[in-house]
């Protein structure tokens, strides 16, 4: 059960690595649209 907590801590690990990547590249090209309008 510990290793299979630690798998899933992992994994947790790496989907907020995911969304917090996917969040900076969607906010510069809002930043980049708002600043060439």
């Amino acid at each position: 059960m510990i290793t299979g907590s630690i798998h899933l801590n992992k994994i947790a690990r790496y989907y907020i690595y995911l969304v917090v990547g996917l969040f900076k590249i969607v906010f510069t090209i809002l930043a980049n649209k708002r600043f060439f309008r």
